[in-house]
């Protein structure tokens, strides 16, 4: 035993010689090592409106974050003698620190400081920052739905002034129950879980910031619906959409308050295994088809929302899908809460009959197409077949207007005192009443011309005091009757003698000269497509054809007031054209004239006075004149 610890001491000591190693008396001196980090300030210094704001991060050379370290900041005015406000306050545990203070409009120094300690240097921060009131933008984010109170409901707040996160503390609450105060970071985010405070039903919800001395206070809401019973239908159907064949799962999602809007559903539509197979096992070409038909794919999922009235609607084409039948799933999905499901059961795709149905409607489709064409085209020939008889119809009417002479029609009279009596002497005699079909009155005074082929001069009776005239037993032959009165349109008949008979007692109607005018005022304004004078006549055109008609008939009707307006309007309207035009197109005293032109038609018809012939033909060169400018207007490019 001796031997043994003897042979280990030697050992020792043989290991310590070799080293180097001696022996010190216990008195040997000691040596102190000392180690100093150096202290860096990393900060940012801004204003939020009138709400000025520091945040920064104290490390040392290493880039480590120091933590429970000391940090004063002080803010002072620009030109004050004395700091605004210092604050200390010490670094977290990564040697965070943040100082938020309001302050009023102005420029303001910031000094930062770290003194120096035993192991860190001091380090120092300085910024000048301009402050001035800003509008705060408030924006909140609630969840629309919440299934239960299994889950944490947030209400996030992000408050920020020129994209410049706000450090404040917003209050919620709901209804007029507060709920809390959200500590918004620097970067103005913050979220508070209100599912305690929520009841079944609508919940509004308001988040405000507080007013301050520079800054209005700023609200927003919104509404949480909370529901404890949310059901779900699903319904699967093959349908076609666009002429095209696909699936179909439809249903509603509501609650114990009735339909849910705007609720995301997540709808599965899975191939169903095919005889032991699994979906993906089924052949497929090298193309990656089905040889089934259709793609390889055995599962889609769509998610949609439900409308107003809680209904949603999800469709996969059947060019997506393969033959086969396909199983389908719809699954709720609420913003907060346990999601449910509900299978929407198995939908059948056969291509083969989907391809019939498609052949037949588009077989339907174009029957439709060549019936609507069939339509069209029959619609365009009737319209173009009316056009056409209308325009023969007003051409007949306006030739028959502008005629110098109104072609009698005669109208038979019952048998009188001065009848002839026996057939043959009244198809041999002339005679009747001369009326005046507008006023219906007879017309005394009215010279008629009976011409005959076979004789040179005519012969002229005079109507009496009642209309009445006769003519003497006519011989054999062609006659022309002309008829003129004072105020009427001279009128014409032709005949063959002998006659049926009705000649020898008959009413022979004239036209008044307004009532002329007034009918070819009419057809003369349809046949220029206008409402008025104007038509599709520019003033100057109208003016144009006045001043020609009333040159040519100087002579004719020169004593009348109307007429004599019109010249010296023309003669108002020649020295106005010296100056400049009012607008294009005309001026007031194109318009007074087409006035005039009016006035022609409506005191000649209302005025109840007789007019001479020249009246009526001064008023048919007129129409004949607006009628030939219309015409070469239509002609112009």
């Amino acid at each position: 035993m001796i031997d043994a610890v003897s042979k280990a001491v030697l050992f020792i000591l043989a290991g310590a010689l070799a080293l180097g190693v001696t022996l010190r008396p216990a008195t040997a001196p000691a040596f102190e090592i000392r180690v100093r980090a150096e202290g860096q300030l990393i900060v940012e210094a801004v204003s939020a409106g009138t709400r000025l704001q520091l945040t920064g991060q104290l490390r040392d050379d290493l880039q480590q974050g120091l933590p429970q370290r000391r940090i004063v900041v002080r803010v002072t005015a620009l030109g004050a003698p004395a700091p605004l406000f210092e604050r200390a306050t010490y670094t977290g545990m990564r040697g965070h620190f943040d100082v938020a203070e309001e302050v009023s409009p102005g420029t303001y120094d910031v000094d930062v400081e770290f003194a120096e300690t035993e192991h860190v240097t001091g380090a120092n921060f300085e910024q000048r920052i301009e402050v001035e009131p800003r509008p705060v933008e408030l924006r909140i984010q609630a969840p629309r739905y919440v299934h239960g109170q299994s889950a944490a409901a947030l209400v996030s707040a992000h408050a920020s002034i020129e994209s410049i996160g706000l450090q404040l503390d917003a209050f919620v609450q709901a209804g007029d129950q507060a709920l809390g105060t959200v500590a918004l970071d620097r970067f103005g985010r913050g979220s508070l879980d209100v599912r305690g405070a929520l009841i079944a039903g609508h919940n509004p919800i308001e988040v405000t910031l507080p007013a301050s001395a520079y800054r209005k206070q700023v609200s927003q809401s919104a509404t949480i619906r909370r529901g404890d019973a949310l059901s779900l239908t699903a319904a699967t159907a093959s349908v076609f959409e666009r002429f095209e064949r696909g699936i179909e799962v439809a249903g509603v999602a509501s609650d114990e308050f009735g339909p849910i809007e705007a609720m995301a559903v997540r709808v599965t539509f899975r191939l169903q295994a095919l005889e032991g197979r699994r979906p993906a096992d089924a052949p497929q070409t090298k193309d990656g088809q089905s040889k089934e038909g259709g793609p390889g794919k055995s599962e889609f999922v769509r998610t949609v929302q439900t409308d107003t009235r809680g209904r949603y609607r999800a469709f996969v084409s059947g060019s997506e899908l393969s033959d086969g039948v396909w199983l389908t799933r719809a699954e709720a999905l609420p913003d907060v809460g346990q999601s449910i499901a509900q299978d929407g059961g198995p939908a059948q795709l056969d291509r083969a009959s989907t391809q019939r149905v498609i052949d037949v409607l588009g077989l339907l489709a174009l029957l439709a197409g060549l019936l609507f064409v069939a339509q069209r085209l029959v619609l365009r020939l009737v319209a173009s077949f009316r056009a056409r008889r209308e325009r023969m119809q007003a051409e007949r009417l306006l030739e028959g207007a502008l005629q110098n002479r109104e072609i009698i029609v005669p109208v038979a009279l019952d048998e009188d005192e001065h009848d002839p009596g026996t057939d043959d002497a009244r198809r041999m005699a002339l005679g009747g009443l001369v009326w005046d079909c507008w006023r219906e009155h007879a017309v005394a005074g009215a010279e008629l011309d009976l011409r005959s082929d076979k004789q040179g001069e005519p012969v002229r009776v005079i109507s009496d005091g009642r209309g009445r005239f006769r003519f003497a037993p006519l011989q054999a032959g062609h006659y022309t009757l002309q008829i003129r009165a004072k105020g009427y349109v001279q009128a014409e008949l032709g005949f063959e003698a002998p006659h049926v008979g009705t000649l020898a007692n008959f009413r022979l109607e004239l036209i008044a000269v307004p009532l002329k005018i007034r009918r070819l005022y009419q057809v003369t304004m349809k046949s220029v497509h206008g409402e008025d004078l104007w038509g599709r006549l520019t003033p100057r055109q109208i003016e144009e054809v006045v001043r020609d008609v009333l040159d040519e008939r100087r002579s004719d009707g020169g004593s009348d007031k109307i007429l004599s307006a019109l010249r010296e309007r023309l003669e108002v309207i020649a020295d106005s054209q010296a100056q400049p035009p009012a607008e294009e197109g005309g001026s007031e005293e194109h318009e007074r004239l087409l006035s005039l032109l009016t006035e022609i038609v409506e005191q000649s018809y209302f005025s109840g006075r007789d007019y001479e012939e020249a009246y009526w033909l001064a008023a048919r060169e007129i129409a004949l004149g607006l009628t030939r400018a219309a015409e070469s207007s239509e002609e112009r490019p």
